[in-house]
């Protein structure tokens, strides 16, 4: 069975992507939790809602380093293999290069999974706030009722 290698042709194009949606994500949260707090239900004085934000945004922020080293990473490696040596001596081999650096990159995933599920788990926390602070419901069957018709903000969307 033949494997297709996908190839990152433009890496610091996907790095200032990937900087651009984590930046719009925290700016968002940062506009929310301050529009919340300080507008919306003058909850200033309860940290609960700034810790929830100060949480999502070290966790996106994290996120965010570790892809970086993640590129980062991946270049050294080709670097590193380019330029191995054929050797007898296991320890100076390509295959014992390559599970050391398979190791490394999961250890960079799975960070990066760990945080940006951890970003989920406090916007849940932080949406179940809000709501519980303004007693408000949210209403799935307006939600999916105003974007399946044809004049809503989402009627163009994908959630159809």
């Amino acid at each position: 069975m033949k494997h297709k290698v996908i190839d990152i042709e433009n890496r610091d194009e996907v790095l200032q992507k990937s900087d651009k949606l984590i930046h719009g994500l925290d700016a968002g949260i940062q506009a929310i939790s301050m529009d919340f707090g300080y507008h919306i239900k003058n909850t200033f004085t309860e940290p609960k809602i700034f810790d929830l934000r100060n949480n999502i945004s070290y966790r996106l922020s994290s996120s965010r380093f570790h892809f970086h080293l993640l590129f980062r990473q991946l270049n050294d490696i080709q670097l590193k293999h380019d330029n191995l040596e054929i050797s007898n001596d296991i320890r100076n081999s390509s295959v014992w290069h390559l599970e050391i650096d398979k190791r490394q990159l999961s250890y960079l995933l799975d960070s990066i999974v760990f945080h940006l599920s951890s970003v989920f788990d406090y916007s849940a926390i932080l949406i179940n706030y809000i709501l519980a602070k303004t007693d408000d419901t949210p209403n799935w069957n307006k939600i999916e009722n105003h974007a399946r018709g044809n004049s809503g903000p989402f009627s163009n969307e994908k959630i159809k």
